[in-house]
Order: structure tokens, then sequence, then C-alpha cells
């Protein structure tokens, strides 16, 4: 059994998409704290202007230490939303408007974790790719584990033998360590390819080619 655990990004680049294919299974980080600063609940588009721009989900206001698990939507969430889809020229293209992803893109009623893991789910069904999932939260895991000891509480939890990781994690994460729990830690390969949202190529480029070029990168070391 080989597992990758990542938190669970809003609209990621395509290289995000290799952990579905390099692992058996998928376990969602989100037992941990939210991180204002990172790409949980946005990510960047170009606007009008051709310039990259911020496409955020319009969150309640929640404390500093919330989990990412807990999340919840601001009331006006869908006109937040809509504000902030007419700055950018692909929400007005065509390609948008025929695609499956457009309902959801301003469907609220759905928690935060939920509705990114629709929005990943169901670009993973257009790119034909794997989407065997699992979240961390639903394991209850003793909250004085950190960083490195809970990741490894994952994965002896689903029996895995090996730990898939992307290349950031490497200064994060120590193979001895893992190894004396006998599961092998691996990282994918550096990414080839635009870092991008999955979003804008999937409304500028052939669905087959972007398929293939994330297949083509799920090699480990």
């Amino acid at each position: 059994m080989r597992i990758a655990i990542m938190q669970p990004y809003f609209i990621p680049y395509a290289g995000y998409f290799r952990l579905l294919c390099a692992a058996d299974l998928f376990v969602m980080y989100d037992c941990v704290q939210f991180t204002r600063r990172g790409y949980v609940h946005r990510n960047q588009l170009p606007n009008s202007k051709g310039e990259l721009s911020w496409l955020t989900l319009p969150l309640a206001k929640a404390p500093q230490d919330i989990k990412i698990s807990e999340l919840s939507f601001s009331p006006d969430a869908e006109m937040q939303m809509q504000e902030q889809l007419n700055k950018f020229p692909l929400f007005k293209s065509k390609n948008y408007g025929d695609s499956q992803l457009r309902p959801s893109i301003t469907d609220f009623s759905l928690t935060p974790l939920a509705y990114i893991i629709h929005s990943l789910r169901q670009i993973a069904e257009i790119l034909q790719l794997p989407f065997n999932i699992a979240y961390s939260s639903e394991l209850q895991l003793p909250s004085d584990l950190k960083n490195e000891e809970r990741i490894i509480a994952i994965a002896k939890h689903f029996s895995a033998s090996s730990y898939v990781n992307s290349p950031g994690g490497k200064d994060l994460y120590d193979i001895a360590t893992f190894k004396k729990h006998n599961i092998d830690l691996k990282f994918l390969v550096d990414y080839k390819g635009p870092y991008q949202s999955i979003l804008q190529r999937l409304f500028s480029e052939d669905s087959d080619n972007l398929r293939q070029e994330i297949i083509s990168q799920c090699e480990v070391i």
C-alpha cells in the first residue's frame, strides 16, 4: 500500500494531481490548522489585464487556530464569489460556460472542505485520473502528534508500506525516521510544466494532453 498525504487545495496546479496517480490512497490532510496564506482556499488566475490575481473562497471569519475540516463559508459567499469571478475572462469563456465545473463553482451549500474535494473530484473525472481518498480528520489522531509523527501515524493506520510526497517535502521529512517504522519515504520527481492553476489550463488546453502530462511525471525516487 502506497499512500500520499496532502492538504486539500483549491484548483491547484497540474502537478498536485500526480499524487492521485502515484499512490493507492490519497489522504486529505484536513486535521491541521488552516493556513491563511496558503493554497487551501485560494489560487491565482489571469485577470482582465493579463495579470495574476487571487481567486479566494469566501470563508466565514474564524479563530486563528481553526482546522481545515472546521471551515465554513460566509453567509454572502455566493455574492462575494460572483464579484470575484467578474474580474477573470476565464469565467466569461464558452469553454467555462459549457463545463461541468460551472454549476459547482458558485454552489456554497457544501462546507469549504467538501466544496474543494468536490472540485478536485470533478477535475480528476474530466482528466480520467484515479480519485481514491480518505480524510485524516476521521482518524481522531492524538492532538500531541506533530509534523512527521502525525504523518507516520496516518501511514501506519492505513498499513502503508510506502509514503510518497511532493518534491517540496524533501526538507521536511527524514528517510531514516520513516524506515524505523517500516515505511519507505518516496518523493515525486520535480515537476516539469506550468505551475498555473489547473482551472486555467483545463479551459485553454486539450484535456488528453494535460492528462498525459500528469501521468508521465508520476515517477518517485
